[in-house]
C-alpha cells in the first residue's frame, strides 16, 4: 500500500504558483514565466491582479487580488504601512509588520486560501509578495524574480526615501537570503543586490520571442524613429520630443504609451503644433513587435533619475532588436554595453538633448540601413527562445537537484 502510494506521488504532475503585482495578461515577464512553465509541464496557478485583457490560456487556478483601492481609509492603510520600518524599530515583531503588508494589497484572505496548497515551485516577482510566499511555501523551491532594484525604485522621492526605502531595505534582508535562486534583469542591477545584500543573483533578460521578418524598407532620407512603453514622469519622455524637435525634417517620432493619463495628456498638449512627432495608443502585447517593424530607429533617451533607470536593460531595447530597428540610447551602461557588442546602433556621448541631437544628426541613410541589418544579424541571439535555456538550467536543473 505505501509503495502504491510513493508511485502515485512519483507520478504527481508539478504544480508551481506564480505570484505578481501586475495584471499578468499584459505584462511580458510574469507571461514568459508561465509559459515556461507549462512548456516544462508544470500545472500553474496564478496570484495577481485581475485579467485587463483575454485570460491567460492554461492557468488551473486564478487567485485574484482586489484592483488598489484610493479610498481614504486604503490612504490611511497605506500610511501605515509605510511606517513599518518604525515599527519594527518599537515593537520588534515580524508578525506584525508582515501583517501590515498583507492588509496593504489585501493579501491576508489569501494566507487561509493557500495554506493547504502543495506546491514544488513559488514564483514570487514582486518584493511585497515574499512574506506570504514564506508563509504557504512549505517544500517548495522558491525563486524570487526582481525585475529592479526595489530600494530604489522611486528614490527620486522624499517621501520614498524616508519610509519606502528602509521597508524595502528591511524585506530584503529578511527574504532575499532564504530564497533557493534570486534573478534579476541586468548586470548592474545584480552587483547591486549581490553587494548590499550578500546574495547571488542570476541574470535572466526580458527578451521577446524570435520574430521570422525582414527589415522594413528605408525610405531615403526619411528615418521614421519610435518609442513605446510606460509614460511615468520620472523617465521625462518630453525630453525625446525635443530631441525630435531639434533634428533636421528627415526625422519624425511616433509614441506609443501606456500608463498616467494626464501625463500623456500632456505630451499630446506639447506636439499639437508638430508634424513631426505623434502620440498615440499603446500596442497590444503580442502586437509590438510587428507594428514597430515598420519604423526605422527605435530611440530610447531615459537620463539616470534613479539607480533603476540608469542600470536598464527593457523589454522595448529587445523589442526593437526583434522588429529589425536601428537602436538610439544614451550612455546607460547595461543598454550600451549591449550595443556596443551587437552593433546595432548609436549610442550618445553622454546624457543631454544636445548630444543625443548630435549622434542622430550625423547619420546617413546608408548608416541606418547597416545597423538595421546588424539587428537582423543579432535578433537570431536576442530572443526569448535563447534566452530560456538559463531559466531552465535554474528551475528544471539546480533547483531540482536541491531538493
Amino acid at each position: 500500500m505505501k509503495e502504491k502510494e510513493n508511485n502515485s506521488n512519483s507520478d504527481r504532475k508539478k504544480r508551481a504558483l506564480v505570484m505578481t503585482l501586475s495584471y499578468p495578461s499584459a505584462d511580458p515577464r510574469p507571461l514568459r514565466m508561465i509559459g515556461f512553465l507549462q512548456s516544462s509541464d508544470y500545472q500553474v496557478d496564478l496570484l495577481s491582479y485581475p485579467f485587463n485583457r483575454e485570460p491567460i490560456e492554461g492557468i488551473n487556478r486564478h487567485h485574484v487580488i482586489p484592483k488598489p483601492k484610493y479610498d481614504l481609509f486604503s490612504k490611511v492603510l497605506r500610511n501605515l504601512h509605510e511606517l513599518t520600518p518604525i515599527i519594527s524599530v518599537l515593537i520588534p515583531a515580524k508578525s506584525l509588520i508582515e501583517y501590515l503588508i498583507l492588509s496593504r494589497y489585501e493579501l491576508t484572505s489569501f494566507l487561509e486560501t493557500l495554506k493547504d496548497e502543495i506546491y514544488d515551485l513559488i514564483v514570487v516577482q514582486d518584493l511585497f509578495l515574499l512574506p506570504i510566499a514564506f508563509s504557504i511555501k512549505k517544500n517548495a523551491k522558491l525563486l524570487f524574480d526582481a525585475r529592479e532594484f526595489y530600494p530604489s525604485q522611486n528614490e527620486e522621492n522624499r517621501f520614498f526615501r524616508m519610509f519606502e526605502k528602509p521597508e524595502r531595505e528591511w524585506l530584503c534582508s529578511q527574504y532575499l537570503q532564504q530564497c533557493d535562486e534570486l534573478i534579476t534583469v541586468s548586470q548592474g542591477v545584480k552587483e547591486r543586490y549581490d553587494r548590499e545584500f550578500g546574495v547571488n543573483f542570476s541574470i535572466l533578460r526580458s527578451i521577446p520571442k524570435y520574430h521570422n521578418i525582414e527589415p522594413s524598407e528605408l525610405k531615403i532620407n526619411r528615418f521614421r524613429m519610435v518609442h513605446h512603453g510606460a509614460a511615468q514622469r520620472n523617465r521625462q519622455l518630453e525630453k525625446m520630443i525635443a530631441v525630435t524637435r531639434k533634428l533636421d525634417s528627415r526625422f519624425t517620432l511616433d509614441m506609443y504609451l501606456v500608463g498616467e493619463a494626464g501625463y500623456i495628456e500632456e505630451l499630446k498638449n506639447q506636439v499639437t503644433d508638430t508634424e513631426k512627432i505623434k502620440i498615440k495608443d499603446p500596442i497590444e502585447f503580442d502586437e509590438i513587435v510587428p507594428t514597430i517593424n515598420q519604423y526605422d530607429i527605435g530611440l530610447f533617451y531615459i537620463e539616470p533619475t534613479t539607480f533603476n533607470l540608469k542600470y536598464c536593460l527593457p523589454n522595448k531595447l529587445f523589442e526593437f532588436i526583434q522588429a529589425r530597428l536601428m537602436v538610439a540610447i544614451g550612455p546607460s551602461p547595461d543598454m550600451a554595453a549591449l550595443i556596443h557588442k551587437m552593433g546595432c546602433g548609436v549610442i550618445s556621448k553622454d546624457f543631454s538633448v544636445e548630444s543625443m541631437i548630435n549622434s542622430l544628426s550625423k547619420l546617413t541613410s546608408d548608416e541606418v540601413w547597416e545597423f538595421k541589418q546588424k539587428s537582423h544579424q543579432a535578433a537570431n541571439e536576442l530572443c526569448y527562445e535563447k534566452e530560456v535555456e538559463k531559466l531552465n538550467h535554474l528551475v528544471d536543473n539546480k533547483m531540482n537537484k536541491h531538493g
